[in-house]
Parts: structure tokens; C-alpha cells; sequence
């Protein structure tokens, strides 16, 4: 059958002209003689169409698709076969596709990754309910229109598509970059696997960068399956990144239970997200952002419902292109006596409850937290006004107990060497170090990328993160030749 502007399908849509073409298909902008409206009608390939059981099942989630009534999903029409070419008549979005707007854009803010990614998660969350899962949710599925509203396309041919053969050439590389661990290694998909992809997107949408994307199908589907997933950056606030990472999670139990509470944790801000992240999820530590923090978002965390997220002119994110440079802060001398006096008065102390040094003037024991260390030996006149008490008190000799080790986590510089300096501290901060500088060096690496960390390994979240930055190479000016002084090398420049 000729495929071409003026074919009609089904006697009744005329072929204007071709929206897209993949791997599956066509998509075509046709008119609908009975009704006078504009619709999208997508033509499946002849060599899928052909294939035993593809064809029913592909009108079986045409006719799931139909029943899904909701505001964010392209409205299915009509399904039909000519001559061999099944066709599927949608809703006409007046609109452009999200990977042509990361495309044209780049990173957006997280207010409107938080505005698409919610209207996304409740369309697929009428779609769960109604026995339906995605499995092929990527940007390229998902139209945006003028006045914001996202549209979820695609159903019938993401189902589908799941019963041909991996293998064929072109079939995988549309979805391998956005699939599910569990997808990748053939296991049972749920909602959950839907989920993964909607985090896929929203990395996307945040970076604009695709969260792995290896070359070839196969390498990039096993990356989904093995590979830690790029840290997010550091303007990205910890609720929202939070969420997206533990869609991320390998394990489907580490993912937000349903699409509903992703959609809950996009509209909600910090509350809701931290509703929506399940209690055993621990890959990564995101405390929440305080005073001690060394690394701060670009702009603060916004109370208003609009901006929960950041606010972003024109979906863009705000702030400097280029890493920012985290200098390590400056010491006051007075508050570095303050606490050697501290220090001082607290070693004394504990000299004295050890019966380590003389007795001297009695001061009056202060109550401690967690821990009890009695007074020293007691006068006549004191025994008689605690004799009352029936706490038994602990030798005057008894070492005091070790303090408890301060949490850690493990830094892996494969993980991070060549990354933007400013997403590995943000990465670094949500895991919850607070103590994070740079050093900028000569490196052959891009301008603000990580080159080393110090120290590597399982640390403690208090100790000082140094990231060594490069700045790249600078050429140095050669020394003008002369022959009464002998030639140097020129040290290299601050």
C-alpha cells in the first residue's frame, strides 16, 4: 500500500503530512472527513505488522488505550487494518516533543521538570489502575503543549513492541536509554518498571543529558542493570532529588510505591517527597539542607506552592554556566582560642572524674546527655542530703565510654573522575559530607571536571572532601632569549 499526502485510511482519514519516523513506524498529521478535525494517525511497519500475534495484540492495548480517559494522556480514536498496515487514529497535540525541547533547551529548572514529571506520573497512574503499563516511556513520547500541559502518547505501541524480538536492528536503540533494570534482564515488568523510565526522564530534563548512554543498545541496557547512576546537580534541591534518585533504585521496593506518589512529591515539595521515597531506600544519604552545609543551591528553597522546586526563568535553570568554586572557609583566630580553652577545660574534667589529678575546688556536676559520670566522693554533709537516692554511681576510676563512630560512606573516584565538579559536590553533599573544597590544577581533562578526590574510600561524613578541579592546560609564556642570563623554566601562573 502507498503511503503518501491524499492516502485514505479507513475511507474516512486523509494523509496530510509526515510528523516523524522510527523504527516503528510512521506518524502522520491527517484530516478526519466525518468529524472536520485534525488528527495523528501512526502506521506500524510492515515487518511488525507481520509478525505472528503482533497484530491482536497491538488492537488489544489499542482498545485499553481507548478506555483511558484523563487529561494527560492523547486520546485514542479509532484502530483499523488496510491492506495489511495497521493504524491508530490520536488526539492531534498541538505541541513539540520533550527530547526535541531538551534538544533545542538543554537542562530545564526544577520547577518545570517538577511540573512535567507530575502530569506525567498521574497519567501513568490512570493507566496502572486500568491494567496498562507504558514501558516505553522516554521524551520522545511525551508532547508538550503551549500552555504547559504534557501529553503522554503511545500506549498501545510501547505494549506491543514488547512481544517482537530485542535483537532487531533499530527495535532496542528508541528505548534502551530509558528501559528498567528488570526490563533489560527480560524478568516481569509492573508500573514500578514505568516509574524507573519517568526518573530516566526527569535525570534528563534536569542535566540534559541521558542518565546512560553507552553506543550500542545492549551496553546501554546492562548499564541501567549495573552501572550508579550519575549524581544530579548541586542546584537540584534534596527533596526533589530524593525522589528522582529512588526511582532510579535497582530494586523495584526502593521505588516510590505508586506513579500517584511520585505525582504527590512533584506537587507537595519537601513533605510529600519525603512521603514518597521508601524507608529502606539508602543508597544515598540526602540529609536536609542547614546551616552546616558548605555547598548551597544557587537560589534558596522556595516556600511557594509555584516554586517548590526553584524558580528558572523561562525553564532554565539560573546560576553560572561554569562550576562555581567552592573555596574552603576562612578561620577566625578568636573562635580557634575559644575552643582551645574549651578543649583545655574539657581534658581537665575528665582528668578529674578519673581521679587522675588532685582534688581541687568542687564544681557542681552538670547533667550529661546519654551519659552518667558521678561527682567525686562526697563530705559527711553532702551524704546526707543524697542519701535518698538509689542511683548507684558509677567508680571515680571507670574510664568514660568511647563515643559512638561518626557515620560514613564510601567515595569511589571512578565514579566521579571526568564529572562536573559542581554535581560531584552536590552528589557528595546529599550523601551527607559537609566538608567539601577544591583545588584547581593543570589537567588534560575539560575545565571543570574532577580529577581526584582526597580522601578516596569509606570515610567519615565530617572529614574534609577535597576535590582536585581541572582548568586545563595554559600555555605558558616561553622566556625571550638572551645571552647574558641563563634561560629558566617560567613557574607556572596563579
Amino acid at each position: 500500500m502507498s503511503i503518501e499526502p491524499g492516502t485514505v485510511f479507513g475511507n474516512r482519514y486523509t494523509l496530510v503530512s509526515r510528523i516523524a519516523v522510527g523504527g516503528m513506524g510512521e506518524v502522520w498529521r491527517a484530516s478526519d472527513r466525518v468529524l472536520g478535525r485534525t488528527v495523528a494517525i501512526k502506521l506500524l511497519s510492515a515487518n511488525l505488522a507481520q509478525q505472528e500475534g503482533f497484530a491482536e495484540r497491538f488492537r488489544e492495548e489499542a482498545r485499553h488505550t481507548a478506555l483511558l480517559g484523563h487529561p494527560n494522556i492523547a486520546t485514542v480514536y479509532d484502530y483499523g487494518e488496510d491492506d495489511g498496515a495497521s493504524w491508530l487514529v490520536m488526539e492531534f497535540v498541538e505541541g513539540e516533543p520533550l527530547s526535541q525541547i531538551i534538544r533545542e533547551q538543554g537542562a530545564q529548572s526544577p520547577r518545570r521538570t517538577a511540573m512535567i514529571i507530575g502530569q506525567c506520573a498521574e497519567a501513568l497512574q490512570a493507566a496502572h489502575e486500568a491494567g496498562v503499563i507504558h514501558r516505553d516511556v522516554k521524551p520522545a513520547n511525551i508532547l508538550l503543549r503551549p500552555d504547559g500541559v504534557a501529553k503522554l502518547t503511545d500506549f498501545g505501541i510501547a505494549r506491543a513492541k514488547d512481544a517482537a524480538p530485542m535483537t532487531r536492528t533499530g527495535e532496542v536503540m528508541g528505548t534502551a536509554q530509558y528501559i528498567s533494570p528488570e526490563q533489560a534482564m527480560g524478568k516481569t515488568v509492573s508500573g514500578s518498571s514505568d516509574i524507573y523510565s519517568l526518573g530516566c526522564v526527569a535525570y534528563e530534563l534536569l542535566t540534559g543529558e541521558r542518565l546512560f548512554d553507552e553506543g550500542s543498545a545492549v551496553a546501554t541496557a546492562m548499564a541501567h542493570v549495573h552501572n550508579v547512576p550519575p549524581p544530579l546537580p548541586v542546584s537540584v534541591p534534596n527533596a526533589l532529588a530524593a525522589v528522582i534518585e529512588s526511582c532510579l533504585a535497582k530494586d523495584p521496593a526502593q521505588r516510590p510505591e505508586s506513579a500517584r506518589a511520585v505525582a504527590k512529591a512533584m506537587k507537595g515539595g519537601p513533605a510529600a517527597a519525603a512521603a514518597a521515597v521508601p524507608q529502606g531506600f539508602a543508597t544515598r544519604q540526602m540529609p536536609e539542607q542547614s546551616s552546616t552545609r558548605q555547598l548551597t543551591s544557587p537560589t534558596a528553597y522556595a516556600t511557594h506552592p509555584a516554586d517548590r522546586y526553584g524558580a528558572g526563568q523561562g525553564g532554565r535553570p539560573s546560576g553560572p554556566s561554569r562550576p562555581v568554586a567552592l573555596p574552603e572557609r576562612k578561620t577566625n583566630p578568636w573562635m580557634v582560642a575559644g575552643f582551645g580553652v574549651l578543649t583545655l577545660v574539657a581534658i581537665f574534667a575528665v582528668l578529674r572524674m578519673t581521679g587522675l589529678v588532685g582534688e581541687g575546688s568542687k564544681p557542681t556536676p552538670k547533667p550529661s546527655s546519654g551519659v552518667s559520670i558521678s561527682a567525686p566522693p562526697s563530705t559527711p554533709s553532702e551524704s546526707s542530703s543524697s542519701s535518698s537516692s538509689s542511683t548507684p554511681a558509677r567508680p571515680s576510676n571507670a574510664p568514660p565510654p568511647p563515643p559512638k563512630p561518626a557515620a560514613s560512606a564510601s567515595i569511589d573516584l571512578a565514579t566521579y573522575r571526568g564529572k562536573d565538579a559542581q554535581i560531584v559536590a552536590g552528589a557528595l553533599t546529599r550523601r551527607g559530607f559537609t566538608q567539601i573544597v577544591t583545588e584547581d590544577v593543570e589537567s588534560e581533562l575539560p575545565p571543570g571536571t574532577v580529577v581526584a578526590i582526597s580522601p578516596s574510600g569509606l570515610q567519615p561524613l565530617d572529614r574534609k572532601i577535597t576535590l582536585t578541579v581541572s582548568m586545563g592546560m595554559r600555555d605558558r609564556e616561553r622566556p625571550s632569549p638572551s645571552t647574558n642570563t641563563p634561560s629558566t623554566t617560567p613557574s607556572s601562573r596563579n
